[in-house]
């Protein structure tokens, strides 16, 4: 039973007691019809007012009614339509508001706070301090010119060395990531290499990396670099290493074993120089080649015999004025052989009449000698028609 109920009982145990009390000695009546209302007894009319100023808190102000309004806990009207006696600013009211739980202000006057106490005072939610709630600020460590829009905080830039990588409103961290690490070197989400490339890093203005895999090289090094070492380096384009392209010429096909070329070869065309990576293709048109230790070989040299139409090969170098007289004069019998077609053909320490050059003939010399190659003298490397009788006319140069 509630505070109301425990006070209305009791007033209405104490009436009945003052209603026994004032019936004692006398005779037994009926109830309610029967007592004298002028004899300074109550009447059953009186009782029932009584009733009703207890029940209800008559519209008098009297203890009872106060009482009543007390129990009642009303704060408007009463039962019967009439202003209940207690209300206002007496310690029955008070008790009232006590009985009934309210609170501490006056009942309806609609003064009590409906906001967080946290909120109370915070001001504007637009600004750094408090962007979209109360004390949420926005960054102002690494970032710049902060600012909110009253959902998020904004930012006019970062400062050197550090990006806005989670922008999620309300964006409170601004540019909260160092751009110096391997998954955002120099920028938002630019992550260094780490599938090909070893010890990857970042100094802050490109990744860094100490090599690379097998089969792998670095070719594309542009800052940021982050895709490292991005190129296999067995094809023909990349043999062994960055840009180390095989040849094609003479070729039928090109392949690369992953440290060198190789090739197959056109007819009349052959592979001379092989150490790796091999990227001259099939460079030589002649049967065989000046071969070396290791693969190393050129191409027999194109020689001229002085005339254009007719050269030769000889694995010896180009001749040239300042070697040896008898090297020289060797180059001028192989001359002489490429043009008459055999060795035994040509005669070497000859001279015509005027010249001081010596030279190499056809024709074995004598009055069958018409063509001469010079390998001494100041006709050296002329080729020469040199009849007998002397008649010295240049046709062109050997070597």
């Amino acid at each position: 039973m509630g505070a109301r109920g425990r006070l209305r009982s009791g007033v209405v145990a104490l009436a009945l007691v003052g209603f026994a009390m004032a019936c004692e000695g006398e005779a037994e009546r009926t109830f309610y019809d029967d007592l004298d209302a002028t004899d300074g007894t109550i009447s059953a009319d009186g009782m029932k007012a009584a009733g009703d100023a207890t029940e209800d808190g008559g519209t008098g102000a009297t203890g009872d009614a106060a009482v009543d309004a007390t129990v009642d806990g009303m704060t408007g009207t009463g039962t019967d339509g009439a202003p209940d006696a207690g209300v206002g600013p007496d310690a029955e009211a008070g008790s009232e508001a006590a009985v009934d739980g309210g609170s501490d202000a006056p009942v309806g006057d609609g003064a009590a706070d409906s906001a967080p106490e946290a909120e109370a005072g915070c001001g504007p939610l637009d600004t750094v301090e408090s962007c979209g709630a109360c004390g949420r600020a926005c960054n102002s460590t690494h970032s710049l010119d902060a600012g909110c829009n009253g959902a998020a905080c904004t930012y006019s830039g970062c400062a050197t060395g550090y990006g806005d990588c989670d922008a999620s409103p309300p964006n409170t961290n601004g540019c909260e990531t160092p751009l110096s690490g391997v998954s955002n070197c120099t920028g938002c989400g630019i992550a260094c290499d780490t599938t090909t490339s070893l010890d990857a890093g970042c100094n802050g203005a490109t990744c860094t990396y100490s090599g690379c895999k097998a089969g792998f090289a670095n070719c594309t090094t542009t800052p940021p670099d982050n895709n490292g070492c991005e190129t296999p380096t067995s094809t023909t384009a990349n043999c062994g290493g960055c840009g180390v392209a095989c040849g094609s010429q003479h070729t039928t096909d090109a392949g690369c074993t992953g440290t060198a070329c190789a090739y197959s070869c056109s007819p009349g065309w052959i592979n001379c120089d092989t150490k790796p990576p091999n990227t001259l293709g099939c460079e030589c048109n002649t049967p065989s080649c000046c071969t070396a230790d290791g693969g190393v070989g050129s191409c027999q040299t194109t020689h001229a015999t002085g005339f254009p139409s007719l050269s030769y090969y000889d694995c010896n170098p180009i001749a040239t004025a300042g070697e040896s007289q008898a090297k020289l004069l060797t180059q001028a019998i192989e001359a002489c052989t490429a043009y008459t077609g055999a060795v035994n053909q040509c005669a070497t320490g000859l001279t015509c009449t005027g010249s001081s050059s010596l030279y190499v003939c056809n024709g074995m010399g004598g009055s069958s000698c018409d063509t001469c190659w010079s390998y001494a003298g100041s006709d050296v490397l002329k080729t020469e028609n040199c009849s007998c009788p002397p008649n010295i006319t240049v046709i062109g140069t050997w070597n």
